[in-house]
Order: C-alpha cells, then sequence, then structure tokens
C-alpha cells in the first residue's frame, strides 16, 4: 500500500497519465496550478488533502464530520502548519481551530476505503501517508477516550483503528 520511507512520487503528474475519470483526472490540474488542492463528499461530510506529498513529501490529511467550510479552514491551517512541523502526531492542538484536533496516523487497511478512493487514483495506487485530524466532540472528548459515546462514530471514525477492529458505524460500511 505504501512506504513510509518512500521518496519518489507515482502520481498521475510524474506519470504523465490521465485516468478517463474526471473526479481524478481534474487533480492533476488543481494540483498543478495551486501545488496541492482538497476533495471529499459532502453527503458523508469529509474531505482529504491532495498534492501535499506530490509537492512537499509532507503526508496527507483527512477530517470527517464537520461542515465544508470547517473542514476547508482546519485543513488548510493544517498544510500551512506543516512548514513548523506541526501538527504532530498524537497531539492535541487548540491552534489550528476553536476545536481541539488531534492528529493520528491513518491505519493502512483504510487505504482502500471509498474514503481515500481518488487520492488513491491520483497516486497511482500508492497513497503517501495519510493523517487524520480528529476533532473533540465538546466533553466528550475524541473517540477511544475514556467515556466516549461511541454512537458519535457515525460522525467521525477513528482512522487510527484498523478497518476490521473498528466498531461498525456509516464509514465502515461506505462501499
Amino acid at each position: 500500500m505504501t512506504d513510509p520511507d518512500r521518496t519518489s512520487c507515482a502520481c498521475l503528474i510524474h506519470q504523465r497519465n490521465q485516468t478517463g475519470d474526471p473526479d481524478v483526472d481534474v487533480l492533476v490540474t488543481w494540483v498543478n496550478e495551486g501545488r496541492w488542492t482538497m476533495t471529499g463528499d459532502d453527503l458523508r461530510a469529509w474531505s482529504c488533502t491532495v498534492g501535499q506529498w506530490h509537492t512537499f513529501r509532507s503526508p496527507e490529511f483527512v477530517i470527517c464530520g464537520l461542515s465544508r467550510g470547517e473542514r476547508r479552514h482546519i485543513l488548510v491551517k493544517a498544510v500551512i502548519a506543516m512548514e513548523y512541523g506541526l501538527p504532530k502526531l498524537g497531539e492535541v492542538d487548540t491552534q489550528l481551530t476553536s476545536l481541539k484536533v488531534k492528529t493520528v496516523r491513518v491505519h493502512q487497511s483504510w487505504y482502500g476505503s471509498p474514503l481515500l478512493r481518488i487520492p488513491r487514483a491520483f497516486y497511482g495506487g500508492e497513497l503517501p501517508e495519510y493523517r487524520q485530524l480528529i476533532w473533540a466532540e465538546g466533553a466528550e472528548g475524541f473517540p477511544g477516550d475514556e467515556g466516549f459515546d461511541a454512537g458519535l462514530l457515525e460522525r467521525q471514525p477513528d482512522l487510527a483503528i484498523p478497518l476490521p477492529d473498528h466498531p461498525k458505524c456509516v464509514w465502515t460500511a461506505l462501499r
């Protein structure tokens, strides 16, 4: 799936290739014009970056469960923060947004999920490292925290948990 020590990029830009899928092929133009971009699904409320690895050799990000505007705002801030080595894995960040956000490494079992279909196609089937920006559910905290209401996983999954081990929810049912 992915090699964390990989230094080359197998994306469509380097391959000088098109897929025939307009949702994927438009990313080539967007990344060429803006160095990175976002893709996602407003119905299911998730977004991810594409082009971070291609342009900066930095991990890509994914965020779930917020409005498009909130997702975009947090992803832009996270991309800017990467220049300074932030946000750090496993740490809670309160600087990116008014929400508490924790960064976790997306488990590779999610790399085949529909969540990452378009980036997977852009990167020629070999995804770079993806990190999830998990936001705290108010007083409930983060998924996996003591006392966290598992019903809230319907809003955002914990992509650090291997897909087969993740509590069943709308995110594990994506096809």
